[in-house]
């Protein structure tokens, strides 16, 4: 520590600062950050025009049917993608775009939750 040579007050422990707060900062400006984001795109949820409405979720339906998923137009991303998507594309259109905005978020939730340990040295190291 920098300060190893300043005095201290007898029978004061010394502690270490508390990432308690940074955490409910951090809680917090995810929930807002989550709460804006759905807010903002439920028009588009309901029926608007995203690449997992024009292109993905076509695409995995039409796998669905046998076909090749390049018979989308405008599809000009490797197949991986449709392929994954393919349980989500048993949905009716409105329910997939749902279960897709609920899925990408919680991933996107659970890898900040990973770097957050990963940066602070406490949990499992990431990999």
């Amino acid at each position: 520590m920098a300060d190893e040579g300043l005095p201290r007050a007898p029978g004061v422990p010394v502690t270490e600062p508390s990432l308690c707060g940074y955490g409910v900062l951090l809680a917090a400006l995810i929930l807002g950050y989550a709460g804006v984001h759905v807010l903002l795109l439920l028009p588009a949820l309901r029926g608007g025009l995203s690449d997992f409405g024009a292109f993905y979720y076509p695409a995995a339906r039409a796998i669905l049917a046998g076909r090749s998923p390049y018979v989308v137009a405008g599809l000009i991303y490797p197949p991986l993608l449709p392929f994954l998507i393919l349980p989500v594309a048993l949905l009716p259109a409105t329910s997939a775009r749902i279960v897709w905005f609920a899925l990408s978020h919680l991933f996107a939730a659970v890898a900040g939750v990973r770097v957050w340990r990963g940066l602070r040295g406490g949990g499992e190291p990431l990999r």
